[in-house]
């Protein structure tokens, strides 16, 4: 009994020096844990996606199944009179589940496609549009805004000599700001803009290529979706009691629904 209760207080304490090890790394130096922890998530984002897509798109193929089998039944329904072909006949009921989750993998991920063409064929009309009125209007916003000053100027005498006054005594601040301040900083923002445009063309083809990969991750996880959760059901299981184990299930159960 002193054993366990000394092993379990021994745990504890290293539990909590590791916690304030991380914390203290994390924040106060150089952040091993968080460029390990970014290192491992990019090399793991194809996973990822796959996941995230295949748990997106899971419901949808479901009810593509559901509705292509009883179609399925109603166009083709056998009747089996050999019960000695049991074993042929169970090969190919495999084979017609297997095409038939194949067949509504490839609709959802048609169906899915076909969405995002019709929003992005409604959005970006849109915004096209917008920066084209915006440009075109341009002229005509200058033109209201340069009559009103004008106007204002007429009619104020005053306010056009300090404007004046004004305009003459910081032009030559302005050109000092221009010549010392902007443009040496302007010269040396040339080369992290420039490094920042390939590094952002380099993250897009990167995410692209991400993108592909999780795409064809999830259609493996969709076509093998009943072991895949048979699978985390004996892990949970196995790494925790029956009461905990079930409590877990139901939680996952509830928080999917």
């Amino acid at each position: 009994m002193k054993r366990t209760q000394y092993f379990k207080w021994g745990l504890t304490a290293f539990l909590t020096v590791c916690a304030v090890l991380v914390f203290y790394d994390t924040f106060y130096q150089a952040g091993t844990l968080q460029q390990f922890v970014s290192k491992l998530a990019s090399i793991l984002a194809p996973v990822l996606y796959g996941f995230a897509i295949a748990y997106l798109l899971t419901p949808i193929m479901s009810c593509l199944e559901r509705a292509i089998a009883a179609l399925w039944k109603k166009l083709f329904k056998k009747e089996l009179k050999q019960p000695s072909g049991a074993l042929l006949v169970t090969r190919m009921l495999v084979r017609e589940k297997g095409a038939l989750r194949l067949v509504s993998i490839l609709l959802t991920e048609a169906v899915v496609l076909f969405l995002l063409y019709l929003l992005m064929s409604v959005l970006v009309p849109q915004v096209v549009d917008s920066v084209t009125t915006l440009i075109n209007n341009a002229e005509s916003y200058y033109r209201k805004v340069y009559r009103w000053a004008n106007d204002l100027l007429e009619s104020d005498s005053g306010i056009g000599v300090w404007l004046a006054g004004l305009i003459t005594e910081r032009y030559t601040d302005g050109m000092a700001f221009l010549t010392d301040k902007v443009l040496p900083w302007a010269q040396k923002a040339i080369v992290p803009l420039t490094n920042g445009i390939w590094s952002g063309i380099r993250g897009a083809v990167g995410f692209a290529l991400d993108l592909i990969v999780g795409i064809i991750v999830s259609i493996y996880l969709m076509g093998m979706k009943e072991k895949s959760l048979a699978r985390c059901c004996k892990m949970i299981y196995a790494t925790f009691q029956q009461e905990k184990a079930e409590l877990i299930l139901t939680g996952l159960h509830n928080t999917n629904q």
